[in-house]
C-alpha cells in the first residue's frame, strides 16, 4: 500500500467522490431525462430538473463528510465529532428544502402560458414560494439541531400581523386582482366603459392595477380594488355573445 499523508488521502477520496458526481451528472440524470422524456404527464420532466441540484449538493455533501476522518487531525476530531451528525442533518433537509422549492418553481415555469392567473402574477407566486418554502425549511432546520423555534413562531405571527396591516390596500388589490382574472371579467385587449366614465382598451391586468388606454392614447391606471366595485360596459363581451 502506498504510504501517502492522511491529508493526501482525504483529497484522494474528494476527487473519486466527485467523480461520481460527475458519473451522476453526466451519465445519470442524462438517461433520466431520455427516460421522462417518453412518458406522457409533465411533472416527471419537472421534479427530474428540480432533483438535479439537491443530488448533487447531497452528493458533494457525503463526500466531504467521509474526508473528514483523512483531513481532520486527530487531536481536533473530539471537537468537531458532536457537531458531525448535525451538520449532515442540516444538510439532508436543506437538500429537501432545495428540491421542494426547484419543483414548485419548474412548475410555475412550466404553467405560466397555460393558467391565466399565472400569466399576469407568475412573479409574484414565484416569490412567495420560495419564501414560504425556505422560511419552513430554515425553521425546520433549527429546530432539527436543537435550537427553540417557539419564539421565532410568535415573533413571525406578530411581524406578519403588522406587515399585513401595514399592506391592507395592497392586499386588497391583489386579491381583487385574482378575481379580475378568475371571474374573466374583462381581459386584455376588452373595449370597456366605467361607470365613472372614463373608456378605452384594457392594455394590461396587473396585480395592483389595470391599465386602459383611452382612444386619445392616454392611459388611465385604475385600482384593481375600484374595478371590482364598479360597473364595467364590456363591449366586446357583447359583441362576443351577438356572434354567438
Amino acid at each position: 500500500m502506498v504510504n501517502l499523508p492522511r491529508w493526501a488521502w482525504g483529497l484522494l477520496f474528494l476527487g473519486g467522490w466527485f467523480a461520481v458526481g460527475w458519473v451522476v451528472e453526466k451519465v445519470f440524470f442524462a438517461a433520466l431525462r431520455k427516460l421522462v422524456g417518453k412518458t406522457e404527464t409533465e411533472w416527471d420532466d419537472i421534479f427530474i430538473e428540480a432533483a438535479h441540484a439537491p443530488v448533487l449538493l447531497v452528493v458533494c455533501a457525503s463526500g466531504i463528510a467521509g474526508a473528514y476522518k483523512f483531513i481532520v487531525p486527530e487531536n481536533y476530531k473530539h471537537y468537531l465529532l458532536p457537531y458531525l451528525p448535525l451538520l449532515i442533518k442540516a444538510g439532508v433537509i436543506f437538500s429537501a428544502v432545495l428540491l421542494t422549492e426547484q419543483f414548485v418553481q419548474g412548475a410555475i415555469r412550466h404553467y405560466r402560458k397555460q393558467v391565466k392567473i399565472l400569466q399576469i402574477s407568475h412573479g409574484f407566486f414565484s416569490l412567495t414560494a420560495r419564501l414560504v418554502i425556505y422560511s419552513v425549511g430554515i425553521l425546520v432546520i433549527l429546530d432539527s439541531v436543537g435550537v427553540s423555534i417557539t419564539p421565532i413562531v410568535a415573533s413571525l405571527g406578530i411581524g406578519s400581523l403588522a406587515v399585513a396591516l401595514a399592506l391592507q390596500p395592497t392586499l386588497e388589490n391583489l386579491i381583487s386582482g385574482f378575481q379580475i382574472i378568475l371571474d374573466s371579467i374583462v381581459e386584455p385587449g376588452d373595449f370597456i366603459r366605467l361607470e365613472s366614465g372614463e373608456e378605452g382598451f384594457v392594455e394590461r391586468i396587473g396585480w395592483r392595477s389595470t391599465w386602459i388606454r383611452q382612444p386619445a392614447n392616454n392611459m388611465v391606471i385604475i385600482p384593481n380594488k375600484q374595478m371590482v366595485n364598479t360597473r364595467i360596459l364590456n363591449y366586446d363581451n357583447f359583441l362576443n355573445l351577438v356572434q354567438i
